[in-house]
């Protein structure tokens, strides 16, 4: 396995783990605005950050695979 296949699995797995991070922030941003009654935009804006942290892991896994 040469080292710019590995790169894009390591990146791949630091993709996941904001994404996963982001998945915790939104799940907090729901909870605290039910309890509170306010906005769960945050929650939206999260989740959102979360797709696109997990997209960019896949393609970096993609990308550098190939090469």
């Amino acid at each position: 396995m040469i080292f710019i296949h590995r790169l894009g699995i390591a990146l791949y797995w630091v993709g996941c783990f904001f994404a996963v991070l982001c998945a915790i922030a939104g799940a907090l941003f729901v909870v605290s605005g039910l309890v509170s009654g306010g906005s769960i935009l945050g929650a939206w804006v999260f989740g959102v950050f979360c797709v696109v942290c997990w997209i960019w892991g896949s393609l970096m896994r993609y990308i550098l695979a190939d090469m």
